[in-house]
């Protein structure tokens, strides 16, 4: 049986960065996954289990032995679920429009678009992709996506480009991470106080109402800082777009 989370109605737990998107896929995206990277039996037998995407991203080979995986997919397996937790995977899920755990010619379309700016021809995006497609099946499956990306100095120019992109977005999203997180933990024990708080006597029902109004008054200018804080990383990341192509990226191209 797999590992299962575990919680009591006293856990206190602490905020945390938001899940990667491969922590949310259902117990039938990651049969599907399996499958798609040559595992469709793991991927039926992990069903079977009621394995999730969090359950699956915690697993460790020993576990996966342990539900009758055969020992020579035990490997294949175990670094299949590895790559849920791979920087790149996010990245990888959000180009997967329909799902497939593989991205084809409009898919890889709509990431070189985003990448650059402005839409590239289907010829050059056809030529990207089989450039990268080492097993010729017309589409880009997680290990081909990786290793493009990770190719280092022999990335071209477009892949660059979209290695940038990926590298910018996930900046950000942990600049926003950093200022949320603690905002969220204060507000958390915030709350604690509050409900551990017993119950006040009469004569101390006006200075309780006052508690009441400054943490609503707390909490609307913890709203509005963190507010301020998420537009200017957004501006920080318009004026990144703007020093690296001279132009916004909601604008038309001019050349």
């Amino acid at each position: 049986m797999p590992p299962k989370r575990k919680s009591t109605e006293n856990d206190e737990a602490p905020p945390s960065k938001r899940p990667s998107l491969a922590a949310d896929l259902t117990v039938a995206q990651v049969e599907k996954y399996l499958g798609a990277v040559g595992l469709k039996d793991a991927g039926k037998k992990l069903a079977s289990e009621s394995v999730d995407g969090g359950v699956a991203m915690s697993l460790t080979a020993a576990d996966i032995k342990k539900m009758g995986i055969p020992a020579k997919q035990t490997k294949d397996v175990a670094k299949a679920l590895d790559d849920l937790s791979h920087p790149l995977m996010d990245a990888f899920l959000r180009a997967d429009k329909d799902g497939s755990f593989k991205i084809d010619v409009e898919e890889l379309s709509h990431v070189m678009a985003r990448a650059h700016g402005r839409p590239l021809s289907n010829e050059k995006v056809i030529t990207l992709l089989a450039e990268v497609d080492l097993n010729d099946d017309g589409e880009l499956d997680f290990d081909e996506f990786k290793g493009v990306l990770e190719s280092g100095p022999n990335m071209s120019e477009d892949w660059a480009a979209v290695h940038k992109e990926i590298s910018l977005a996930s900046k950000i999203g942990h600049a926003v991470d950093d200022y949320f997180v603690p905002l969220q933990e204060i507000m958390r024990q915030g709350s604690m106080l509050s409900v551990s708080k017993p119950a006040a006597a009469p004569p101390r029902r006006i200075p309780s109402l006052m508690l009441r109004l400054v943490g609503f008054v707390f909490g609307m200018f913890v709203s509005a800082f963190f507010t301020i804080i998420t537009v200017c990383v957004y501006l920080i990341y318009v004026v990144e777009r703007i020093n690296g192509r001279g132009q916004l990226m909601w604008q038309a191209p001019t050349g």
